[in-house]
């Protein structure tokens, strides 16, 4: 069975009892990809919100409005975490992976932009 993403607790739970999640790559179209649960295992050790006023550095934030994997609203939520300088961008249309080209120069001109204002 193929899964695009973990969209209910079923999923959730079959992902657990066969240790497995097995879905479509969105980035290289053909290629099956499988993400062990120890892998979301490990992710359960950490809660980033605790220690995201510690982070210091500028910040940039880009996403895709249809990412399943870090959505805009988790990361609307670290980013109100943030302290300092920082930058959320949210990309209409994109995925997790931003491979057509309209949302690839967004994001080539938001890097070129931060990395300006940043004097890097």
């Amino acid at each position: 069975m193929i899964k695009e993403f973990i969209s209910n607790t079923q999923e959730l739970e079959e992902w657990k009892r066969t240790g497995w999640k097995v879905y479509k790559s969105h980035s290289k179209p053909g290629v099956i990809r499988k993400l062990n649960w120890t892998a979301m295992e490990d992710r359960l050790k950490y809660n980033l919100l605790e220690k995201a006023n510690k982070l210091t550095m500028p910040v940039l934030l880009i996403v895709g409005d249809k990412d399943t994997k870090t959505p805009p609203e988790h990361q609307k939520i670290l980013f109100k975490n943030l302290p300092g300088k920082k930058e959320l961008h949210i990309i209409k249309g994109s995925p997790h992976t931003f491979t057509a080209k309209e949302h690839l120069k967004e994001v080539k001109g938001i890097l070129n932009k931060w990395i300006i204002e940043q004097k890097l």
